[in-house]
Parts: structure tokens; sequence; C-alpha cells
């Protein structure tokens, strides 16, 4: 089956998954409900690598079901993301904000490259550290009880 998501970041949050695939942030909430779809958490808040998004775009029908009959947007090529990002570019690319980004890099989470005093992050790190997010809502986590 052919795509129909065109990669133009490494991540989603929801309104861009949204826009991204044209399908409603009820049906995608629902396919991670359902485990269809995984969804990484920066905090609350969720984010979809793109490659995850394609894969789970590729699974769905062809045609809509229900009675207006109309298909998907058509299939089209995979546009690859950047090879690096500066800060700007990795926050829009993700959909992760600066802070959270350069608490992974200082952290240790995220590798950073400098060019004198401007952060460069290759694309494929950034997927990565993605990738790595927890895919449990803080809410679905365990709680972990320190003894002092």
């Amino acid at each position: 089956m052919t795509s129909s998501l065109t990669l133009a970041a490494v991540a989603y949050k929801m309104s861009g998954a949204v826009a991204a695939t044209g399908i409603g942030e009820a049906s995608i909430k629902s396919a991670v409900y359902r485990g269809e779809l995984v969804a990484h958490y920066v905090g609350t808040k969720m984010v979809f690598r793109a490659l995850d998004l394609d894969e789970w775009v590729a699974t769905l029908p062809e045609e809509r079901a229900g009675p207006t009959g109309k298909r998907r947007p058509g299939s089209s090529p995979l546009a690859l993301p950047a090879v690096s990002y500066g800060m700007a570019g990795a926050v829009a690319a993700s959909g992760i904000g600066e802070t959270s980004i350069k608490r992974a890099i200082a952290d240790g989470e995220l590798v950073g490259h400098y060019l004198g005093r401007k952060i460069v992050i290759r694309a494929a790190d950034l997927d990565e550290w993605v990738q790595s997010l927890p895919t449990e809502s803080p809410r679905e986590r365990p709680v972990q009880i320190f003894d002092l």
C-alpha cells in the first residue's frame, strides 16, 4: 500500500498529526488507545513520530467507512526530513518545545552539536530521542516510591 503522508517533520504534536494526515484528533486518540498507533509523551502532551504515523496511515483502508464514500487523500511520495536542524527547526520538526529539547541535551539524552554558539541536532538523533520518550501518559505510569 502506498503512503498518503508526506514526512516533512520527525515528529508531530497532536495538531500537526491532524494536519499532516487529515484525520481527526478523536480518531487519532482512539487509535492510540486501541494500540494501533504509538504516542510518545513529553509531560502530558502526545507526540507522534512521523514514521509511526506514516505506518499507521498505511494500514488504514483505502476507502472511508460511512455513507459519504469519500476517499482519504491520495498517495504522495515521501519527503525525507532534513539532515540536521538548528534549534528552531528541531522545535518545528518535532513539535516539542525548546526548553524540553535543551533539557534533553543538558541531561545527555539528546546529542547537540555546536557550530560556534548555535546548537545543531542531527535529524536521526532527534528521531531516536523522540522514539525513546515514554509511550504511556504520566497518569498511566506506575508511581515510584522512594525510601528516604
